[in-house]
């Protein structure tokens, strides 16, 4: 069972759960809200405050390595190559009123690619 007491970071929390051993959960939010960064901290990938338990063995009580091959992240990155969101359409100032449709603010067009969350990326 994976247990979580009062995970939080500036982002996100704080979050209590408990996940039965191969069972799913769903972590759902707007873009930027911090479920990345909440996955990565249980993960062991992020700081984060709180307790992570693994069968009632503290994270903090083995090797990272140990918790990371026991806890995954596994990653959904989009291919961004261009340094701005913008610089990859042939005509991004006919995209801004198509953004608002996906709940995304027009200002992103101008955005580095690399200060994006990764809904936003996606």
């Amino acid at each position: 069972m994976l247990t979580i007491k009062n995970l939080k970071n500036d982002i996100f929390g704080p979050v209590s759960l408990e996940l039965e051993r191969g069972c799913s959960l769903v972590v759902r939010g707007p873009s930027g809200s911090g479920k990345t960064r909440f996955l990565r901290a249980v993960a062991d990938l992020d700081p984060a405050q709180g307790e992570l338990l693994l069968d009632g063995r503290a994270a903090h009580r083995m090797p990272a390595y140990d918790w990371r091959r026991r806890v995954r992240f596994v990653p959904a990155e989009s291919a961004w190559w261009l340094e701005t969101v913008a610089a990859h359409f042939t005509k991004p100032q006919g995209l801004g009123a198509g953004m608002g449709c996906l709940g995304l603010d027009e200002k992103l067009m101008q955005a580095r690619v690399r200060d994006l969350s990764t809904g936003e990326r996606q």
